[in-house]
């Protein structure tokens, strides 16, 4: 039987040409690896049950498509036109599937749902409940009488904001909210073909995306629009019937309400019931995702000209760091106090004081300037803004403050992330605090495409799964972790070298040389006896093994170390990459480890990386007493890796004592 999933994963095959990794492929749509082996099982079984013209082959951590005759794309999607009764629901899909019969008014009842969906009456009476439960939380109650079937009772504008969140939880699952945008015939299939069909969909997208970049609105609120839509779009209401009454005078006259107006003129009205000034609040209301007291916030809102005091506010920050003010700079603080005004709490509660200590200790200098300049944004709203709130108006100056400080970077970086402004910017200046690269843009994945022809990155740092393209891509969490560090330190230089402490002093003028001074130099670290040249090993876990008890024999490190290194190479070995058939087994700094070092091994034939399609000829196993230690060993050892020359010296070395005598200079 079929699902979408395996409909999606197919299309992916076809178009990928080379093959796709089977990690991509389960990081893609958020599920393990052995659910999407199963899935490919399956393809596979019902691909030669249906006699199509292809095969699907795994082999090597990669799964591709070979065709046998004709084009592989054409046959499929006939194939998929003909057969869509065939597929089977995932249970988020039924309850998008049951959501929009009772949007739509239609008469359903437990024994037709049975027949529908075909799952039997305990699946449904369990779906209902699931359904009911979210429901009941917006004081929404979903009834059953017997003529009637089940249907939603309560506050029209109620039930429009409880689907538009239940919408945004259903489709989170199987990442089908970042994968819309990229797979179009999502919306050829059942139930999402229900709310729009394809074609309505790509107008909603294209008109959204446009009135959001013109009124100067982040595209992340593009998936709330696109929830909106869909809400409005299944609804059924009575003829004539005023919506969000109330809303539209508190929203009147804001900028959000004009650029959901433009949206809702562009697209037209795809529910006819439903007057065209009801549909650009709901849509307003989704894309500020309103709290139960947003009423007094709008109110004021009405009374403060942002403009003016966002650039009042920009002009004198800016005047202190000696840097001038932007377009793009006055679009975002508007919005920024927008935001501030209607919901400070909802864009604030993922930070911790954790965060917020660290922003203050990490621009200190920042921070006071920002502070001060507040007072008049505090006057106009009547309280003092938080210490989170003043934060978070920092980072609009803090890629300006590290331009002006550190002048230009080293790489070209596209950042990909889909958790919002205040996480993708707090990331973004983390990132370019810690690291010799400058961020081009920080994108949503279905901006991604266009942003790559834009910008043509060097590298991709992404907190959503997408598959991996010509650009290499290198996925982290959406708040840096010490995991995260360790990833990004293999591909960039590490400018900071006391990340996650207690405090962490500002970066000055200067710093990075204070950084170079300390550490040990890569041959004090590197011992003759750790050093195995044309070395032969049947697996990387054995060649990685042989690195670590190197370094124990040795002194290094504990036997438990070997073991760690085992399993970080084996869950993230493609991120200790450091270049073409170099890999860095490490773990934690200062765990079982006596004193820093490193081994090396040059293998005679080279082994591949697990389910990674990659090539391994060198094995530098590092250990770290601390955070710092060996930093300056590292940038030698970049150096190295960096210069063909050095490493064709490197790779010529008869004996260990020469590869060490290489290594001296340094």
């Amino acid at each position: 039987m079929l699902t979408n999933r395996m409909l999606s994963l197919m299309e992916n095959i076809i178009g990928s040409g080379a093959g796709v990794k089977i990690s991509d492929i389960a990081a893609l749509y958020a599920v393990s690896g052995r659910v999407i082996y199963y899935d490919l099982e399956e393809l596979s079984w019902y691909v030669k049950q249906e006699h199509l013209p292809f095969t699907v082959s795994v082999q090597g951590g990669l799964v591709s498509c070979i065709c046998e005759e004709g084009g592989n794309a054409e046959a499929w999607k006939k194939h998929v036109d003909s057969c869509q009764e065939k597929i089977a629901y995932t249970p988020e899909e039924r309850l998008l599937y049951i959501l929009y019969r009772l949007l739509h008014g239609s008469v359903i009842r437990i024994s037709s749902l049975m027949e529908e969906l075909d799952v039997s009456k305990s699946t449904i009476v369990n779906d209902m409940d699931s359904l009911k439960q979210f429901f009941s939380e917006y004081g929404i109650k979903v009834s059953a009488a017997a003529r009637c079937g089940f249907r939603f009772e309560g506050i029209r504008e109620d039930i429009c904001i409880a689907s538009y969140h239940y919408l945004l939880t259903l489709l989170r699952c199987n990442n089908v909210l970042g994968r819309i945008y990229t797979e179009p015939d999502i919306w050829r299939r059942m139930p999402y073909c229900n709310y729009l069909e394809e074609e309505e969909f790509k107008r909603v997208e294209a008109s959204a995306i446009a009135v959001l970049e013109q009124e100067g609105f982040s595209c992340r609120m593009l998936d709330d629009c696109i929830c909106a839509v869909l809400v409005l779009a299944a609804l059924h209401i009575p003829a004539n019937e005023t919506l969000f009454s109330e809303a539209h005078e508190l929203l009147e006259n804001t900028e959000i309400l004009h650029a959901a107006d433009l949206i809702a003129e562009d697209i037209g009205n795809l529910q006819s019931g439903i007057r065209r000034e009801d549909f650009a609040c709901f849509l307003a209301l989704c894309m500020l995702r309103p709290g139960t007291d947003y009423h007094f916030a709008l109110s004021l809102n009405r009374n403060v000209d942002l403009r003016v005091l966002a650039a009042n506010f920009a002009n004198e920050v800016c005047s202190c760091l000696e840097v001038s003010v932007g377009s793009r700079l006055l679009h975002d603080i508007k919005n920024e106090l927008f935001w501030l005004l209607t919901q400070p709490d909802m864009l604030l509660r993922i930070w911790d004081e954790k965060i917020v200590r660290t922003m203050r200790q990490e621009y200190e200098e920042l921070y006071r300037i920002v502070e001060i300049s507040s007072g008049m944004i505090s006057t106009a709203f009547g309280h003092e803004l938080t210490q989170r709130q003043i934060v978070y108006l920092m980072l609009n100056f803090v890629e300006l403050y590290e331009r002006h400080v550190r002048g230009e970077r080293n790489s070209e970086v596209l950042l990909v992330c889909n958790s919002g402004t205040v996480i993708s910017r707090l990331l973004s200046n983390q990132l370019q605090v810690f690291f010799d690269i400058h961020i081009a843009a920080v994108v949503s994945v279905y901006e991604l495409n266009a942003a790559i022809e834009k910008y043509c990155p060097e590298y991709i740092i992404s907190t959503v799964p997408i598959l991996q393209g010509k650009t290499r891509c290198i996925f982290i969490g959406h708040f840096l972790s010490r995991d995260d560090i360790g990833k990004l330190s293999a591909y960039f230089t590490l400018r900071r070298t006391n990340f996650q402490q207690e405090k962490l002093p500002l970066f000055v003028p200067g710093a990075e040389e204070a950084c170079e001074r300390e550490g040990e130099s890569l041959s004090s670290i590197v011992l003759q006896e750790c050093i195995c040249l044309d070395a032969v090993h049947r697996s990387i876990s054995d060649a990685v093994r042989a690195g670590g008890e190197l370094l124990e024999k040795q002194g290094f490190i504990g036997t438990a170390y070997i073991e760690e290194i085992e399993r970080a190479v084996r869950e993230n070995g493609r991120f200790m990459l450091i270049g073409p058939g170099i890999i860095m087994p490490h773990s934690m700094a200062g765990y079982h480890v006596c004193r820093t070092g490193i081994s090396i091994i040059r293998l005679k034939k080279p082994v591949c990386l697990y389910d990674v399609d990659i090539e391994v000829s060198w094995v530098f196993t590092l250990c770290a007493l601390d955070r710092k230690s060996h930093l300056k060993a590292l940038t030698q050892l970049t150096g190295i890796i960096g210069d063909p020359e050095e490493m064709k010296k490197m790779a010529q070395a008869d004996s260990a004592e020469k590869l060490h005598r290489i290594l001296r200079k340094y």
